[in-house]
């Protein structure tokens, strides 16, 4: 039986997932295969992708609040029910408490630091920067698991790394603000630190402590530049 012909290309009758294109050139059919097609495939695997980036932050989100007022050894299936992820699901990206509190330490340290970036980015004098470092921890004090605020010591490369990128950032700053004049000599990164965890900590009933932890903030804040014109020497 001959092949039915259209526009001079002789269409194969093998099935179409093996041939794709059938061609008469001097006297014999050239079959070309087809090329598979996985633009499915690599769709269903972004979409797995997202899915597990979505379930991740989501556990870390739920488990911030979770550890918050339950304490550091809240059961995990407690996280999971909350976080409405099986607990398969919460094992597979955390697969101890271990992980899941370094998850959040990590993720805490992510949120200081971009704190103190975006306080640079929108600051005109470094004491400003400090200003605007306080005010942003104050805000996002609910998304904080730290080991200064009651969380878990944690050692992994990830979380040291961090550490020393914020003590690295308001080292910077407290050096410009030396050379701009709007900060004295002699403070500290831990200085900053200390500061902003216990503003970013409310204590008990006190109903507006937003606006209370900005005052202290400063009050604070006025006693950083140099006094009289003379550097403030750490004794």
């Amino acid at each position: 039986m001959t092949p039915p012909v259209a526009s001079g290309i002789l269409v194969s009758p093998a099935p179409v997932d093996e041939f794709q294109f059938v061609s008469a050139h001097q006297g014999f059919l050239r079959y070309f295969p087809a090329v598979p097609d996985d633009r499915r495939e690599r769709s269903r695997l972004r979409a797995e992708r997202s899915d597990g980036v979505e379930n991740r932050q989501r556990i870390l989100a739920v488990a911030t609040v979770v550890v918050a007022r339950d304490g550091l050894q809240v059961p995990l299936a407690t996280v999971a029910a909350e976080a409405e992820v099986g607990i398969g699901t919460l094992y597979r990206h955390f697969p101890n408490r271990a992980a899941l509190l370094d998850g959040l330490v990590i993720r805490s340290l992510r949120v200081v630091l971009e704190a103190i970036r975006d306080a640079v980015g929108d600051a005109a004098t470094a004491l400003d920067a400090v200003r605007g470092y306080f005010y942003r921890m104050i805000e996002h004090r609910d998304q904080l698991i730290l080991p200064l605020r009651g969380g878990p010591a944690v050692a992994s490369a990830e979380a040291a790394g961090l550490r020393e990128d914020v003590r690295r950032e308001l080292e910077d700053i407290l050096r410009r603000g030396v050379a701009d004049g709007t900060i004295q000599s002699g403070l500290t990164p831990l200085d900053l630190i200390l500061m902003a965890t216990m503003l970013a900590q409310p204590l008990p009933n006190i109903t507006d402590w937003d606006l209370v932890a900005r005052r202290t903030a400063d009050v604070y804040l006025a006693g950083m530049p140099p006094r009289s014109g003379e550097p403030y020497v750490r004794r």
